[in-house]
């Protein structure tokens, strides 16, 4: 696989932190897919709400908005 990156800066930041090249696309990919996974968990959880009839209207969600002043 071959990957687009400025990879002086990728050294830069492992140098900084006295680790490797590796395990910093490893701590960053990992946190991307966490994020990804809870992305995902939160859209499948809010269709779900919606389907289900759980959700707030419009007019509802404006006073509350208009609650909070300006």
């Amino acid at each position: 696989m071959a990957l687009s990156f400025p990879a002086h800066k990728m050294d830069l930041w492992a140098a900084r932190r006295r680790r490797s090249r590796a395990s910093i696309v490893e701590q960053a990919l990992t946190a991307w897919i966490d994020r990804e996974e809870k992305r995902s968990h939160l859209t499948r959880e809010s269709m779900d709400d919606g389907e289900a009839g759980r959700t707030v209207d419009h007019a509802t969600v404006q006073a509350w908005a208009d609650s909070l002043g300006p």
